[in-house]
Order: C-alpha cells, then sequence, then structure tokens
C-alpha cells in the first residue's frame, strides 16, 4: 500500500539529504577554510611571542621559518649578522676611499 502522506515523503527526502555524499567543492572549500585559520592562529602565536618578556631571537627566528614566514637568509637573526659582518668590512674601505692621495676625504 503506498504512502500518500507528503510529510512523511519530506521526512525521508530530508533524512536522504543528511546522508548523502558530501560534494568535492564544499570539501575543497572546508580544507582551504581550515588551512587558512591554521595559518593565521600560527602567526597569531607568532607575534604574541614576540610580545613576550622572555622574548628569544634564536627561538622567534626558528618560529618565523616553521610558520613560513622567512626562510633563514631574511630572518632578523640572519640580517643582524650580516650587518655586524659588512660593518668593519665597509668601514675599512671608507677609511681606505678617504685618505687616498693623502688629502681626507678626496675620494669622494
Amino acid at each position: 500500500m503506498p504512502v500518500s502522506d507528503s510529510g512523511v515523503k519530506e521526512g525521508f527526502d530530508s533524512l536522504a539529504e543528511m546522508f548523502r555524499p558530501i560534494d568535492p567543492r564544499q570539501l575543497y572549500a572546508y580544507s582551504k577554510a581550515n588551512e587558512t585559520r591554521q595559518n593565521a592562529n600560527r602567526l597569531d602565536e607568532l607575534y604574541r611571542y614576540a610580545q613576550d618578556p622572555n622574548f628569544d631571537q634564536q627561538q622567534f627566528d626558528r618560529l618565523g621559518q616553521a610558520t613560513g614566514r622567512w626562510s633563514p637568509q631574511p630572518g632578523y637573526g640572519a640580517l643582524d649578522q650580516a650587518d655586524a659582518t659588512r660593518r668593519p668590512q665597509i668601514s675599512v674601505a671608507n677609511g681606505n676611499r678617504r685618505f687616498r692621495g693623502g688629502t681626507p676625504y678626496s675620494g669622494f
């Protein structure tokens, strides 16, 4: 005996809709949103760590590399080290240039 009640049919249809397979586009959108949220959380942790009173520069550089914010070359510690290495070289080069020819600042 067929069921003619439209309420029962709507109930079964809504149950079928709840248990239908996930649309791949929805799954992709969910995974991208989850990835974006995780990246934002990691960045938030990084910025909070920068404000920490027990701040450690080397740890901060490692966290920045781990979160993909920078590579080892342009990290803050690497820039400080490169500057400290170049500073004496620049100073010597400027000193040689300044006193070339026996008179100060003749090389400019």
